[in-house]
């Protein structure tokens, strides 16, 4: 929600991204310490000051990935698009959308060669995909499922009230924080990113995709 959903090109936009690469050169990595997918760690539980933490499980699917890269792509602001001029990623939000479509949101076995670039050609076949958000009480990481493998580094975030938190990642990847608002009822949770100038729906395609292709469902083990 996993390769289409981070790329170095995310630090041209003009606010922080969520989510970067984890592995370091070629070798697995491990679960950091105090992850549950650590043979014999705890699961830690949620204070009750802080909804977030918990182990959240995200099924989304190729179509997801590509709609809601589109939505974003097409609500890039004018700073924005003027650095995806000068990254050569297109000189139009629709250019943007048809050059990087293919090798950042979709992943059907067919992509490449779709005549058309419609979610439904882009992602024929396609199999849904998996991933588990663990959240302490300050820091986030996704593994990728089955691999187990982390996603993006491991983000720290601070909760601003009982609907909206603040992540980064120390500048490794992340110029800075973004903001985020969230909604939890049961066990479902949606999130989604907040733009600059307070309005939802105008951040960044490379980096809110993470979290707003599908809901986070809680997992009990």
């Amino acid at each position: 929600m996993v390769r289409h959903l981070i790329t170095g090109r995310i630090r041209w936009l003009v606010a922080a991204s969520l989510v970067a690469s984890a592995c370091q050169g070629a070798g697995s990595a491990a679960a950091p310490r105090g992850s549950t997918l650590d043979s014999g760690a705890s699961q830690t539980s949620a204070p009750a000051s802080n909804p977030l933490v918990g182990r959240w499980l995200q099924t989304y699917s190729c179509e997801q990935s590509v709609e809601t890269f589109k939505r974003m792509v097409l609500a890039l602001k004018p700073a924005q698009m003027e650095g995806a001029r000068k990254q050569h990623l297109g000189d139009t939000r629709e250019e943007v959308y048809l050059n990087n479509v293919r090798s950042d949101a979709a992943w059907g076995p067919n992509a490449n060669h779709a005549t058309s670039l419609s979610a439904d050609a882009l992602c024929r076949d396609a199999p849904d995909r998996k991933r588990l958000w663990e959240i302490d009480d300050g820091t986030m990481v996704a593994f990728a499922l089955p691999s187990q493998q982390p996603e993006f580094a491991t983000i720290s975030y601070q909760l601003v009230d009982d609907h909206a938190f603040d992540a980064s990642d120390g500048n490794e990847n992340i110029d800075g924080t973004y903001s985020f608002t969230f909604r939890i009822q049961g066990d479902r949770m949606t999130v989604r990113q907040i733009a600059q100038n307070g309005k939802l729906g105008e951040a960044d395609p490379w980096t809110g995709r993470g979290f707003e292709e599908a809901p986070l469902i809680r997992s009990a083990g």
